[in-house]
């Protein structure tokens, strides 16, 4: 049974994951996005990506998966995907740094999603193989959401780990 203060995290989950799905748009221009600058609550609040506020985003990332663990739940997370905006990167990439340093326990599983969306020189593209290896448009207009074919091919890359996390099968084995 989750605790009381778990059930507050629970609560906040949504607020703590829609942080990095956002952006500036003043960093961004044109993107649909809310703010990725948001502020965390305190005397004074928090500013965005100073070191206060990464480790007040390292510490509730970490609560919401020892709030997880608790539950003996495995924990799939999906790293953020570049975009076309450097300071974009920057940022994504400190978030992905955040996120994958909390998942290094046993039962939790970090899906790297970066690299799968960049072209063959390393640059962020819109186009790239689809699941079947075909060329297809995989990021919507606003160059961070994904086109349907952009999400089948994240769901390739997470369905390859849900086997492991349900205990199906094992590296170099076959399922039990």
């Amino acid at each position: 049974m989750v605790e009381a203060d778990g059930e507050e995290l629970l609560d906040d989950c949504d607020e703590l994951l829609q942080l990095p799905v956002s952006l500036d748009v003043d960093r961004q221009r044109g993107a649909r996005q809310h703010d990725l600058g948001q502020q965390f609550p305190g005397e004074p609040p928090v500013e965005f990506l100073t070191d206060a506020w990464i480790e007040t985003y390292r510490k509730r990332a970490g609560d919401l998966v020892r709030t997880v663990r608790q539950e003996r739940k495995p924990l799939v997370w999906v790293g953020l995907p570049p975009t076309n905006a450097e300071i974009t990167n920057a940022d994504f990439g400190q978030l992905n740094d955040i996120f994958q340093g909390e998942l290094s326990d046993s039962r939790t599983w970090y899906v790297d999603i970066w690299d799968i969306f960049l072209n063959e020189e390393g640059a962020f593209s819109s186009y790239g193989p689809d699941v079947d290896g075909k060329n297809a448009r995989l990021r919507a207009g606003d160059k961070i959401g994904f086109t349907w074919a952009g999400y089948q091919k994240v769901a390739f890359f997470v369905e390859r780990i849900v086997p492991v996390t349900a205990g199906v099968g094992v590296a170099g084995g076959s399922p039990s």
